[in-house]
């Protein structure tokens, strides 16, 4: 895969944008902070998503003292209110990890982990939750040695897709299962590429069933991010390159997808002296186009997130190393158009960015700042042009705030978060506005 070459450094073509702050009255208000986990129960790697009419579900692996940990989900109805909690995995069983995915109508699916007593297995668990809140059975996707970091994926019929990473002595590659429709999860099939070790999977589907998988492999000489794709009711490609292999040649993949099938895929890569954030794009179905460097000369990154929508807007957002930790992200307007420089929403001590774009060409970005002994959840959003509004703070004063997940649709978008109360339980908060 070919990377552009400005100045003897990858660098990305840019345009250049013009950053200006929206007066706060322009955007409605997010709200004041709503706990949705119980009292007296751990709540902690939060995850969430929304559908089509503001619906939104969030899970989360609760645990308390003296017992083993479960995995849980609660609903949100557009006007905010909450629905009871569901537990989703069997009592007894050792689960962490979980990861949600949500179609337009509202039906999800829910994978996790879960390790056998000894640790000696890890199998990825499935579960789906209709959009008027039954809960199917419990499905292992795996057999046998360790999988793990599961990720899902689901279209407008019902058909999904999970991927995860699977270790089998010294080496690791990455799997899949599928489902067309709201049937049952087929074998398990090999993504990446035999003889190579694969790593931290993601995947993304549009409603129609589009989908494509990235990855970081090893090929034993060098490290890239690969990459393969199918459109809806097809098999998988071939897989491509989307970075250049070399001794750290990517990580951290992330990837998003649009209705059509266009796409855009960030990752790090270290170009031995500073990690910087790269990003390739497709428009519809064709394959990848080369990869470009979003950070400016000099500037380490990590943590990049991706979002893009309808109209071919992208954004890549990430938190920078050097310099004073800021978050930074990268917007491009249309398919086909280059990323502009990249725009400062967070000064200094932030991290953890997560990003979302809806319809109109809004982004959202939510981050979480810390000071001293505290951390704070924080957000900023952009006009349709690009335009900054001012961070708002969404965390209460005097609470440590932690780990920020949101989902968007349209003019509506939550964000949740954890926070430990005055007895040192973490619980878990959400703000919903935009």
């Amino acid at each position: 895969m070919r990377v552009e070459q400005i100045g003897g450094m990858a660098r990305a073509a840019v345009i250049l944008t013009t950053a200006f702050i929206i007066p706060p009255s322009a955007l409605a208000e997010f709200g004041p902070p709503k706990t949705i986990s119980p009292a007296g129960q751990d709540a902690v790697r939060a995850q969430i998503a929304m559908a089509a009419d503001r619906k939104a579900l969030v899970v989360w692996r609760a645990s308390s003292s003296g017992g083993n940990a479960t995995i849980r989900v609660r609903g949100i109805r557009p006007d905010g209110t909450l629905g009871a909690i569901q537990t989703i995995s069997a009592p007894g069983e050792k689960v962490d990890f979980p990861q949600i995915a949500m179609n337009g109508d509202g039906a999800a699916v829910i994978v996790w982990e879960r390790t056998n007593d000894d640790g000696t297995h890890v199998v990825v668990q499935a579960r789906s939750r209709s959009a008027n809140g039954t809960l199917g059975p419990i499905v292992n996707l795996t057999a046998g040695h360790k999988s793990f970091s599961p990720r899902a994926a689901i279209a407008a019929d019902g058909s999904a897709i999970v991927v995860w990473q699977r270790r089998e002595g010294a080496h690791d590659f990455v799997q899949a299962a599928s489902r067309t429709g709201f049937g049952t999860f087929g074998p398990s099939e090999d993504i990446s590429t035999a003889g190579h070790s694969g790593f931290s999977p993601r995947v993304a589907m549009n409603r129609r069933g589009d989908t494509i998988v990235v990855w970081q492999a090893n090929t034993g000489a060098a490290t890239l991010i690969q990459a393969r794709a199918r459109s809806a009711g097809a098999a998988f490609g071939a897989t491509q390159d989307l970075s250049t292999p070399g001794s750290n040649g990517g990580d951290q993949p992330a990837v998003a997808i649009a209705s059509d099938g266009s796409a855009t895929a960030a990752w790090v890569r270290y170009s031995g002296t500073v990690f910087m954030i790269q990003a390739a794009s497709r428009t519809g179905l064709t394959p990848f186009g080369s990869a470009t460097t979003l950070t400016s000369h000099g500037e380490s990154a990590s943590g990049p997130q991706v979002a893009v929508n309808a109209g071919g807007k992208a954004v890549v957002a990430w938190f920078r190393l050097s310099g004073g930790q800021q978050i930074r992200a990268s917007i491009r307007p249309t398919n086909g158009a280059v990323f502009a420089l990249p725009q400062t929403l967070a000064e200094t001590t932030s991290s953890l960015p997560q990003v979302a774009i809806n319809g109109d060409g809004i982004v959202l970005v939510a981050w979480q700042r810390t000071e001293k002994t505290t951390s704070r959840i924080e957000q900023r959003t952009t006009n349709a042009k690009g335009g900054l509004n001012a961070v708002r703070v969404l965390s209460r004063g005097g609470q440590s705030a932690h780990n920020p997940q949101m989902a968007m649709r349209g003019d509506t978008a939550i964000i949740v978060w954890q926070r430990p109360d005055a007895d040192g339980v973490t619980r878990l908060q959400i703000s919903e506005g935009l």
